[in-house]
């Protein structure tokens, strides 16, 4: 399938290299969820002052059937973020995490609470089972205890 990928430059000029590294992760993705439906990706320098310290910016987000993932990668502390293509690798790892987490919940490998949680092991395995336990007996006291 083909993932429609929408890049926005802001505060500088568009790459065509970083456009190509920007298709081929969103490309990726897929792997994690092939109901994807559309991918904006936002590319920022929101302060360029100086000549050195440009720290970039990425935005994604994906939208997939009944919600919007988003990834808000700006981290101003990370020297690392100098790099444009570090910021949008740590962007795309941000996403592919939150796109596992949406596909593990509607594979519903996610755990749920139990049904019943005040009843017995065995109990509980009954009722997930759909078949009556076997009934308890009652307790009764031994006649020679008279203490």
């Amino acid at each position: 399938m083909l993932l429609p990928i929408q890049i926005t430059w802001r505060g500088m000029e568009p790459s065509a290299a970083l456009e190509g590294r920007v298709r081929a992760l969103a490309q990726q993705l897929e792997k994690f969820s092939s109901k994807m439906i559309h991918c904006h990706v936002i590319i920022e320098l929101p302060h360029k002052r100086g000549h050195q310290g440009h720290i970039y910016e990425v935005h994604i987000q994906v939208t997939v059937p009944g919600t919007e993932l988003i990834a808000q990668y700006e981290h101003r502390e990370l020297q690392s973020h100098e790099d444009p293509y570090v910021a949008v690798r740590d962007a795309f790892r941000a996403v592919r995490r939150q796109l596992q987490d949406y596909a593990r919940k509607r594979r519903l490998d996610v755990k749920g609470h139990t049904l019943h949680p005040t009843l017995s092991g065995i109990e509980r395995r009954s009722a997930e089972a759909g078949t009556e336990p076997l009934p308890r007996a009652p307790i009764t006291r031994d006649p020679r205890d008279a203490s």
